[in-house]
């Protein structure tokens, strides 16, 4: 990181060392978070134009979870730490 935004960084959080320590923590941990979607049911019956899913018969080739176990044994095959499902 160029001296200039560090700098910039550290006066914003107002010269508080242990915050800026923090943050650069949560950066360096942050590098390596990966991101996927998963769409665990086919239950949605609108065919939005674009939609990726339908498009290329994704719902035609995969099934339902809606079990939890399911759910959790599927995503812990997969590497996924952490997950939020809504």
């Amino acid at each position: 990181m160029k001296d200039v935004t560090k700098n910039a960084i550290f006066k914003r959080l107002n010269g508080d060392f242990e915050y800026y320590a923090r943050y650069q923590r949560i950066k360096q941990i942050s590098s390596r978070v990966r991101v996927s979607e998963y769409l665990i049911t086919t239950a949605c019956n609108i065919r939005c134009k674009g939609c990726w899913f339908f498009e290329y018969d994704f719902d035609k080739r995969t099934k339902d979870l809606s079990k939890k176990d399911e759910i959790k044994k599927f995503l812990i095959s997969r590497g996924i730490e952490v997950s939020i499902l809504v």
